[in-house]
């Protein structure tokens, strides 16, 4: 992470400077309605992993052994991922609002040409330079937008994936006329394929 020297680490997520800094990093913006239009750009992103870069030294896994290679350990850009991410960034920081990361960063609804399908456990900077190589072969306009569940779903309310599968925000995104297509996002074991959403996605 970017500071020389590393800062404390912060005993919880709910600490109040912690999101007092979140809250005026990323301010509430608007409701999205339909969760299948909240779409984010690669600047989004990008944005969210320059704030996560500068302070998450001050952050560790809070993840049980049992769930998590790295429990315990203070978290730095090379081992960061989306549970490490909903955890310090996403839950905090949207629990006010009670609304979805993209309604932080969005004014109004941004709906997806590209679905992503991905595992949380993948580094946060390796899914953006996956994501980077797939923007720049397909010659996508900045204001592309993808759909990544860790963004578009409100993670203190997820109720939309417990009805039918049919109803559930993958699938509509995944059938809208607006998509263009689905976006795999592998690692070197191609964990993604091991994950029954995943295989839903792929199907």
């Amino acid at each position: 992470c970017g500071a020389s020297v590393a800062p404390e680490l912060l005993e919880s997520p709910s600490v109040a400077e912690h999101v007092a800094l979140l809250q005026a990093e990323f301010p509430f913006q608007a409701y999205i309605e339909k969760t299948e239009h909240r779409g984010i750009t690669i600047g989004q992103l990008q944005r969210v992993f320059d704030f996560a870069k500068k302070h998450c030294r001050a952050w560790h896994d809070t993840a049980p052994k049992a769930y998590s290679k790295t429990a315990g350990q203070t978290l730095s850009t090379k081992i960061m991922n989306l549970y490490h991410l909903n955890t310090w960034l996403i839950m905090p920081s949207t629990k006010d609002r009670d609304c979805a990361m993209v309604e932080l960063l969005a004014v109004a609804p941004q709906i997806p040409k590209w679905f992503i399908s991905h595992w949380w456990g993948t580094a946060f900077r390796q899914t953006l330079r996956m994501l980077g190589l797939h923007h720049r072969q397909r010659k996508l306009a900045a204001a592309a937008f993808y759909w990544l569940c860790t963004f578009a779903n409100n993670q203190h309310r997820l109720e939309e994936l417990a009805g039918e599968l049919e109803m559930t925000p993958f699938v509509r995104v995944l059938r809208s006329p607006d998509c263009t297509g689905t976006v795999a996002l592998m690692d070197e074991a191609a964990t993604p394929f091991t994950r029954a959403w995943c295989v839903l996605e792929a199907f």
